[in-house]
């Protein structure tokens, strides 16, 4: 998965019950409840802008760490 396809996923919103904007994982798509610690992760995009990648567990986040090598 390339990180622009990473950041993409990032940027959707997931079906929130009460309408308000939801982040979701980078790897899996699932929920992230802003109210909870999650693991998150940079890079510089192309363009020079920070890209935030926001991952649902640290099990996510280590197979983003797999895939982005």
């Amino acid at each position: 998965m390339s990180d622009e396809s990473i950041a993409e996923a990032c940027r959707r919103e997931a079906p929130a019950p009460d309408a308000d904007r939801a982040h979701v994982c980078a790897v899996c798509d699932e929920p992230i409840d802003d109210a909870e610690r999650h693991p998150v992760a940079t890079r510089i995009g192309e363009s020079g802008a920070v890209v935030l990648y926001l991952f649902c567990s640290p099990a996510c986040r280590t197979r983003w760490d797999e895939s982005s090598d």
